[in-house]
């Protein structure tokens, strides 16, 4: 798969609707106002998702009650503990039709989280599409697959870190909307990626993150800000 266009040297134009015909206040200091009750669903999500940037991705694989594989993409997705070690992330069912990978975290009370870098991004955006229950995406696609030491679910072969959790918490926020925290049981961290002195080189973990609509981001610039010492 080729590595994703980056276009720093090109920009491209804003992604998502306009939002200059939604309802909201102008205020002093330079700020528009929105009111999220007003909004349409529509137009909260690209307000959302336009404003938290960049996300990561988590690229969740499952399996079912049938032994069928499944893999799915994710961006509604955070760290919440360290030791014990939770993440979680959210599903969205339109009109309440579960997604496979809910179906099959349901049943197997487990899943794998595998972090996305720029040689996996293609592969993650092609199980975006809704293939149809009986269809494995990782098979149709021919993204390779390990076992996993503890969980049922398999890791994706390919990614850079693989975080094997156990269901904790399957919580409804909506008629559409299902929070999924696990608790990570094993974390798998390709060998390349540790320097001599054993850190874990970021520089070259090359993750992507989630931007606006069909636009991602790749990890290049950062810089460094050390928590000050402040007398009162």
């Amino acid at each position: 798969m080729n590595q994703p266009e980056r276009s720093s040297n090109n920009p491209l134009p804003p992604p998502g609707i306009s939002f200059e015909n939604v309802p909201h206040l102008h205020e002093k200091g330079g700020m528009r106002d929105f009111s999220t009750e007003a909004l349409s669903a529509r137009e909260a999500y690209q307000l959302l998702i336009s404003t938290i940037v960049p996300r990561p991705i988590a690229f969740v694989s499952t399996v079912g009650e049938e032994g069928l594989t499944n893999a799915a993409p994710f961006s509604f997705f955070t760290a919440l503990n360290a030791q014990p070690m939770f993440i979680a992330f959210s599903i969205i069912s339109p009109k309440g039709k579960k997604k496979d990978t809910l179906r099959n975290i349901e049943w197997a009370q487990d899943f794998v989280v595998n972090m996305v870098d720029e040689t996996l991004a293609d592969p993650m955006n092609a199980t975006a599409f809704n293939f149809p229950p009986e269809i494995s995406e990782l098979e149709f696609l021919g993204i390779q697959t390990v076992k996993s030491l503890i969980v049922k679910a398999p890791r994706i072969e390919s990614s850079p870190v693989q975080m094997e959790c156990k269901l904790i918490s399957l919580m409804p926020l909506t008629e559409e909307v299902t929070l999924i925290i696990g608790k990570v049981l094993h974390v798998h961290v390709r060998e390349s990626l540790f320097t001599e002195d054993g850190k874990i080189n970021q520089n070259e973990l090359k993750v992507i993150g989630a931007m606006g609509g069909n636009r991602y981001c790749c990890v290049e610039n950062t810089f460094e800000l050390k928590r000050p010492e402040i007398k009162l």
